[in-house]
Formats: C-alpha cells, sequence, structure tokens
C-alpha cells in the first residue's frame, strides 16, 4: 500500500505518506522529485540520519524539480503576503525562483528541528541570518559549547529565550543570559539552579511582575527572597502559588499564600504552617484546603485522633 500512495499523482497524498512512513520510505522518497515530499520526509523523525543530512547538504540527491510554487505559476514568482485571492492556498512569501527557495527553506527548517538530524549536519547554521533557522538550533541538547555561546549572541528575544531553557547550557551562559535586557529570556533563565541571591533579586528589580513567578521557582531561592516575593506589588497570584510549594518555603511566606485562592490548597498541606492555623482551617470553606489540612503532617496528633474518631 505504501508503494502504491508514494507513486500518487496527488502530491498532498503522497507528502501525509512522507511525514510519517518508516525509514526504508523515507529514504526512497527523499528522492521525490518535488520538493513538499522531500519537506515532508525531512520532519518525520523516522527519517535515517543520512538521509537527513543529504536533504540539507543536497550531497547524493537528484536536484527537485517543482515545487507548490512553480505548479501554480511562471517562474520567476513570489506570492504577495497580501493575496487577494480567496481561492490562493500558497503560503505567504512562498517564491520559486526554479530552485525552489521558499520550499527548501522551510524543509531545512523541518530538518533543523527533527532530533534525528546529526549535529554535525545542523551546526552550521548557529550563524544563519534566518531566526526560523536558528531557533531550533537553541533547544538542542547536543551541540558544542561554542554553538550555545554564538546563539545567545542572536538578536531575536525568542531565540535566547529558547536558549535559556536548554538543559545543555553551562554555568557562564546562564548568569550572561539572566543578565539579558529581554524580559522573556530571564524569565526561561530564572528557574535554572547554581543563580545567586543578589542575581535573582537584580531579575525582579529589573523586570519586576514578569518574573517573579519565575524567580519563586528557582530551586535556590532564599527564605528570605521567598517572603519578599509575597509581598512583591503588584502581586503575583502564580507567584504565591510557586512560593507555598517550594522546599525553603517559611511560615510567614505560607501565611502570605494563604491569601491567594489557588495557592492556599497547597499552602494548607505544608508542614511548615503553623499547627493552629492548620487546625483553623480544618474549618475551611473550601473543601480541598479542609482535606490539604487534614493530611498535613504538621497537624497535632490529638487533632489527628479526633478526626479519625
Amino acid at each position: 500500500m505504501r508503494k502504491i500512495l508514494a507513486a500518487d499523482a496527488d502530491i498532498p497524498v503522497v507528502v501525509e505518506l512522507a511525514m510519517w512512513t518508516t525509514p526504508d520510505m523515507a529514504a526512497r522518497l527523499a528522492e521525490h522529485p518535488h520538493a513538499e515530499v522531500r519537506r515532508a520526509v525531512a520532519g518525520n523523525e523516522a527519517t535515517p540520519p543520512a538521509v537527513l543530512a543529504a536533504l540539507i547538504t543536497g550531497e547524493g540527491l537528484p536536484p527537485a524539480r517543482r515545487c507548490l510554487v512553480c505548479d501554480r505559476a511562471e517562474t520567476p514568482f513570489t506570492h504577495d503576503p497580501h493575496c487577494p485571492r480567496l481561492d490562493c492556498d500558497l503560503p505567504p512569501g512562498a517564491s520559486c525562483d526554479s530552485s525552489h527557495e521558499s520550499t527548501v527553506h522551510q524543509m531545512h527548517v523541518s530538518a533543523l528541528w527533527n532530533p534525528a538530524t546529526p549535529t554535525a549536519t545542523v551546526i552550521g547554521f548557529a550563524d544563519h541570518p534566518s531566526m526560523l533557522l536558528r531557533w531550533p538550533l537553541a533547544v538542542r541538547t547536543d551541540l558544542p559549547p561554542e554553538m550555545y555561546e554564538r546563539l545567545a549572541t542572536s538578536p531575536e528575544p525568542g531565540v535566547r529565550a529558547a536558549l535559556a531553557e536548554n538543559p545543555a547550557i553551562g554555568d557562564g551562559l546562564i548568569r550572561v543570559l539572566a543578565a539579558d535586557s529581554d524580559a522573556k529570556v530571564v524569565k526561561s533563565i530564572a528557574p535554572h539552579p547554581g543563580l545567586s541571591e543578589a542575581r535573582l533579586r537584580a531579575m525582579v528589580d529589573r523586570h519586576g511582575v514578569r518574573v517573579v513567578a519565575k524567580v519563586a521557582k528557582n530551586p535556590d531561592a532564599s527564605p528570605a527572597l521567598l517572603e519578599d516575593l509575597t509581598r512583591h506589588r503588584p502581586l503575583v497570584p502564580k507567584a504565591f502559588r510557586e512560593v507555598a510549594r517550594h522546599r525553603n518555603v517559611t511560615a510567614p511566606a505560607l501565611l502570605a499564600c494563604l491569601s491567594e485562592r489557588q495557592a492556599r490548597c497547597i499552602a494548607a498541606g505544608h508542614p511548615a504552617l503553623p499547627s493552629q492555623v492548620i487546625v483553623e482551617l480544618l474549618a475551611d470553606d473550601d473543601g480541598q484546603v479542609m482535606e490539604a489540612a487534614a493530611a498535613n503532617p504538621a497537624l497535632p496528633p490529638a487533632v489527628m485522633a479526633k478526626l479519625v474518631s
């Protein structure tokens, strides 16, 4: 059946096959004369690594002869991003000068997002002018350290933010990104362990409510910092939930968390909460808060016994 579908004259049918097919069929479809089929092969994680590398370099593959653009228009042609035609299904800005450049670009994007694409093939895109080709590299965990350093100089906050969430980056790069001017980048880096209290506080001072919840999520946030985050103005409800479940949370911070509806349930079950407060929460209007308080290991034994009886 796959062989029949691979020979179908309807390109969307072959594209759908290429996206999910087996390694051997993917390797066969990588030589398909239509560039759109090759783009689909590039996104298939079952495609053999050597084939993915060939799709990027072009080595060992015959040139594609067609694409969606030259199927519909005489080349050279660039599709108007604001095309008024209601029956037009070409992507905005799609172009072809007989090299099928826009489809080839999308094929490269698909291959770079594909974790099966060999590292040695993708590293050459670290300095590419297209953000769409650098972005997938920022999330890969198999690049040499110097590649991450180069990606950190990307002008787009989205690329730097993706890099900041990458567990493969080193401590030195984490410290660099922690001082980034864009709040989106700092939000991504704030939960990383190893950041000093001074650096975490500097993040909050510079970016305020946009980063407070992520700073509260940092495993190394000190008890004093967590207390200060509950007093931040304007209030950040999500930060209370992060503080309430933090390993370093103190009783004063937990008491503050009781003021936020969703954090209240989390705080009610934390053993650092004063026992008298836990007892009071057994009569809370919220059933989930009552259950959390009843399950709190810091509940006085006498009260536990009374609950059981």
